[in-house]
Formats: C-alpha cells, sequence, structure tokens
C-alpha cells in the first residue's frame, strides 16, 4: 500500500495531530465541529472523498468524534461524493443520533440546491 501523498496526506496528519493533543486535555476528544470547521478552511472540497470514504468504511465503527467531524464536514461541502456518502451512511448506522444527522445534513445540501434530497 502506498503512503498518502499531498492534501490527503497532510488531512490525515491533522485528524491524527488534533486526536492526539485532544486526549491529554478534560474532554479528551476533539469537538466535532471544530475540526469540522478546520476542515472546511484548510482543506476545502479537497478532501471530501477522503471523509466520504471514511464515513461510508467506518460506519458506526469509527471514534464518534470523527464521524460527527466527516458528517458535518461533507454537509458544508459542494461536491456529490458528499452527498451519496451521506445517504449511504444513512441507510447503514445503527445509530438513531448519527441517521438523523446525516438525514438533516442531507436536507440542508438540497436546500442549498434548490431542491430535494437526491435519494
Amino acid at each position: 500500500m502506498t503512503e498518502p501523498s499531498g492534501i490527503v496526506a497532510e488531512c490525515l496528519a491533522y485528524l491524527e495531530q488534533v486526536e492526539r493533543k485532544m486526549a491529554s486535555t478534560p474532554i479528551k476528544v476533539p469537538p466535532p465541529e471544530g475540526v469540522a470547521n478546520y476542515l472546511e478552511q484548510h482543506f476545502g472540497a479537497a478532501v471530501a472523498g477522503l471523509l466520504a470514504e471514511y464515513l461510508v468504511e467506518q460506519g458506526d465503527g469509527g471514534p464518534g468524534w470523527k464521524t460527527l467531524a466527516a458528517i458535518l464536514y461533507l454537509g458544508r461541502v459542494d461536491d456529490p461524493v458528499a452527498e451519496e456518502a451521506l445517504q449511504r451512511f444513512a441507510a447503514a448506522t445503527h445509530i438513531e443520533d448519527y441517521r438523523e444527522l446525516a438525514g438533516d445534513t442531507l436536507v440542508a445540501l438540497a436546500d442549498r440546491r434548490g431542491g430535494r434530497p437526491q435519494v
């Protein structure tokens, strides 16, 4: 397997660094909203594919903060892969709060587009 490069490597390094840094704080995990903000501001839509793949592949099995951050981030970027990943995740997750957030995010994406969520 090849090592990720460029912007993907930077994104992965950030996620590892923020997780490590927050582990030594009283809250222990990164705040998902803050992580999503950072990803959007520093990477724009460039890592949408990476986060979409993470969300679909990990499903409920990843750390909660990272799952929530991925959902929030994908809801902010203009990339068709984001909507598809959110749909697949919402259909597969066993966690109602995740399903609800993904559904709300899909509605918000559709509202920005001026239409209904594509199913």
